[in-house]
């Protein structure tokens, strides 16, 4: 959920959708080792679909830029300070549609990047010592594939298959 924008606009055959905004401060953060992650979030959400109906398919590709604004809030346990920051961009292309008047499918790719701060701290036997942070490249990418065959009966029963699969790079 966030507080912000929605735009919906139609260029000729294309839907042309544009999101901006920043998470209400009482949700729960994705990094959960941040202080304050379940009660005082700050991140801001940028981003814009492009989709159109070819046939019986709608294709689309989309943007999507991640921005932390929790960098003043670090966790400080003795000498370990340790600053939390995840700026991330992801970029997808998809489609979804029909292959019969049975079959459906729904197909994505996205690949994200960015910039996060690396562990403060080395483990040495019972003992945590701090250790300077450096800046990491996020690099990752990730799929999903479906099919839904749909039965036709007074149930609407279907059965479906789905694959995903990803990997991050260091």
């Amino acid at each position: 959920m966030i507080d912000g924008l929605l735009i919906n606009t139609k260029l000729g055959k294309v839907d042309w959708d544009f999101v901006g905004g920043i998470t209400p401060t009482r949700t729960v953060d994705i990094d959960s080792s941040r202080p304050g992650f379940d009660f005082d979030t700050r991140r801001g959400f940028f981003g814009t679909v492009l989709s159109t109906q070819v046939g019986q398919h709608r294709p689309y590709i989309y943007g999507l830029v991640q921005r932390d604004f929790n960098q003043d809030d670090p966790s400080i346990l003795g000498p370990i300070v340790t600053r939390f920051e995840y700026n991330s961009q992801y970029l997808g292309v998809g489609s979804q549609g029909s292959l019969s008047d049975r079959l459906l499918y729904n197909a994505e790719f996205v690949y994200e990047a960015g910039r996060t701060l690396s562990n403060s701290f080395s483990v040495a036997g019972a003992f945590l010592n701090p250790v300077p942070q450096t800046r990491d490249r996020i690099q990752a990418f990730a799929g999903d594939a479906k099919l839904d065959y749909l039965f036709g009966d007074e149930h609407n029963s279907r059965v479906n298959a789905e694959v995903i699969f990803g990997q991050r790079r260091s």
